[in-house]
Parts: structure tokens; C-alpha cells; sequence
């Protein structure tokens, strides 16, 4: 569960009481960059399947690249491989992009407006708490210049939403509420569309079932009003997510259906290093996953790790009894 999360160093084995066997252990020296389980690498299996939904997204982008925007939902059940599908095929064709923007929703921040925009913007203007905030409003004065977007009311609204004190250098803007959070949406709007302006952009946003209103009412004015610059935006959810968009005609929405028994196998085979399972534990596998792919990551590697199979030249064989379940940290993080 926290493998690749963390950096550690061993310890090497030691005697425990109440434990008959020697234990290896491992002191924790910190956090590693990844904070998702796709960003692990050691723990990505080959991927599999997804032909005719990689095909889709592929179309999608051409289109992008002739110069029309494009927005792509995948949707499905949690351990579908959504995040993944999304995650590959833009590092796929990066290379053909000018500019990847990325956007994560979580559960913790549901209620917190534009809270991953925010994080968003920050993040790409070069903007942290540390700074002063005199500092924090020139440094977005300047970013936005870049964009060709400084003028008064975009510094303005955004230094708000942003939480940056202007003090006195710059005049109040006389909005009424509802006509500020206009503004604010169409600025925000506009900077996300500045980003392909240089050429074909890739908008990655992930985990929109988690999205506060706000948010999700900003992805609606980009997808319906958004002008033909070459922009890809794929977007991540769980059914969950009321995709009031899904009429939009720059919109395509793609479910991600469970897998079929050759595909949990092959998933299966590469979690075993391309070995042969013995065949009763892989069709235990491929009945208790119910086509998750995920499940049948961490079936497959629980089994692995329990020293129930001892592992031979090109295949794995039983030398103990097989307790084939889903594990339960893992099923409890995706319900």
C-alpha cells in the first residue's frame, strides 16, 4: 500500500517478540515525489487493452492539432485504469504538445472553490505562501503579461481568488458578486486557452467526481464556449460526475467497460514477470477481480508475495495453500 511513496533504508533483519521468524525492517527517511499510485513506476504493469479508447482519444488529438478544441470524459468504476489510460496517452504524444496543464480534484478539497486552479496556477506562475505578497502580485502581474492578459481586472480578480493583497496600487473593481464570479471564470477561461496559443496544448483533470461546483462549473464554460485553438482536454471521473456538458459539440464522453477474462489474464502474467500462473490460481484470479484491473493487479501480487507460489525458470508452481481476496486497504480505498 505505501510502496514507492516513500524512501526508506533497511534496517536488515531482526528478531521481534511474538514473531518466530526474523523480519526484515525498514526505517522511513522521507516522502517520495509520487502522491498516486500511476505515478509509481516500479508498480505499473504492461498495459493492457484499451484499443478502441486509445483510438478515440487519438482521433481527438488530430483534431486538436488542425486547430479545433476537444474534450474527452472517461468514466467508469474506480480501478477501471481511467487515471492511467489518460496519463499514457498523454505522455505518448507530449512530444507533439507545446504545453500540458494538469489538474487533480480530491475528496479533502470538495468543498473548497477553484481549489485545484488555484493549486493550478500557483503552480505554474511560480507563486507559495513564502513569498511576500508584494512579491506574489508582481510575479502575477508578469506571468500574466506573459499571456497577454495584465490588465487591470484580470490582476485584480485573480490576486482575490488568490488570496493576494493589492493594498492600495490598484482601484477596486466595481462588480456586483455574481458579476465578479463571471469574470473570474471567463479570465480563468482565457488563461487556460492562452496555453495554445504556441501550438497544440494537453489539459489533463483528473478525478472530477471529487470537484467542487465551482470547478466543475468552469470546465462547463471552457468545453461551451472555448475558441478553435488546439486544445485536447481529457478529463477523469467516476459515474458519479453529471457531466452537464455531455451535449456539447467539442465533447465526447468514453465509459471504461470491465475487462474480459484474456485481458485479466494477460494483466495477470505480467504482475508474474511473464511466468505461467498454475492454472487453478489464475482462474481464481480472473473470478474474484469481476474484470477490475485493478484487483487483478493486487490479486495477482498479493498471491505473489505471500510465498504461497515459488517461482521457477518460466513458470510459478503452488507450494502452499492459495488465499485468493482482494486486499482489504485496497478495496476500502475504492469505495
Amino acid at each position: 500500500i505505501v510502496e514507492g511513496y516513500f524512501t526508506s533504508k533497511c534496517l536488515g533483519e531482526w528478531r521481534l517478540k511474538g514473531v518466530s521468524e526474523r523480519m526484515r525492517l525498514w526505517l522511513v527517511t522521507g516522502e517520495s515525489a509520487s502522491r498516486e499510485r500511476i505515478e509509481v513506476v516500479s508498480m505499473l504493469t504492461t498495459f493492457v487493452g484499451r484499443e478502441w479508447e486509445r483510438s478515440v482519444l487519438e482521433e481527438a488529438w488530430q483534431d486538436s492539432r488542425a486547430g479545433h478544441s476537444r474534450f474527452v470524459l472517461l468514466r467508469g468504476d474506480p480501478g477501471m485504469g481511467k487515471s492511467r489510460l489518460a496519463r499514457l496517452f498523454c505522455e505518448q504524444v507530449q512530444f507533439q504538445a507545446a504545453d500540458l496543464v494538469s489538474m487533480r480534484s480530491t475528496p479533502y478539497n470538495s468543498n473548497s472553490p477553484f481549489h485545484p486552479v488555484i493549486e493550478l496556477i500557483e503552480r505554474r506562475f511560480g507563486l507559495n505562501h513564502i513569498q511576500a505578497s508584494a512579491d506574489r502580485l508582481e510575479r502575477l502581474k508578469e506571468e500574466l503579461a506573459v499571456l497577454r492578459l495584465a490588465d487591470t481586472e484580470a490582476i485584480v480578480l485573480l490576486a482575490s481568488l488568490l488570496s493576494i493583497p493589492v493594498g492600495d496600487r490598484y482601484t477596486p473593481l466595481k462588480l456586483s458578486p455574481v458579476r465578479r464570479r463571471t469574470r473570474t471564470m471567463q479570465v480563468l477561461v482565457e488563461i487556460i486557452t492562452a496555453s495554445a496559443r504556441a501550438g497544440p496544448a494537453l489539459l489533463l483533470v483528473e478525478d472530477l467526481h471529487w470537484a467542487d461546483t465551482s470547478t466543475l462549473e468552469l470546465l462547463e464554460l471552457l468545453i461551451t464556449t472555448a475558441p478553435e485553438v488546439p486544445l485536447l482536454g481529457i478529463f477523469t471521473a467516476r459515474y458519479e460526475l453529471d457531466a452537464a456538458w455531455a451535449a456539447a459539440p467539442a465533447f465526447r464522453m468514453i465509459e471504461l467497460s470491465r475487462f474480459q477474462r484474456a485481458e485479466v489474464e494477460s494483466i495477470a502474467r505480467s504482475v508474474a514477470l511473464g511466468k505461467a500462473l498454475p492454472s487453478e490460481v489464475l482462474r481464481q484470479i480472473v473470478d474474484r477481480c469481476d474484470g477490475v484491473p485493478l484487483f487483478a493487479e493486487e490479486l495477482t501480487r498479493s498471491i505473489l508475495d505471500s510465498g504461497a507460489l515459488r517461482e521457477k525458470a518460466v513458470s510459478w508452481e503452488t507450494v502452499g495453500p492459495v488465499a485468493v481476496e482482494v486486499p482489504v486497504p485496497m478495496d476500502a480505498s475504492l469505495t
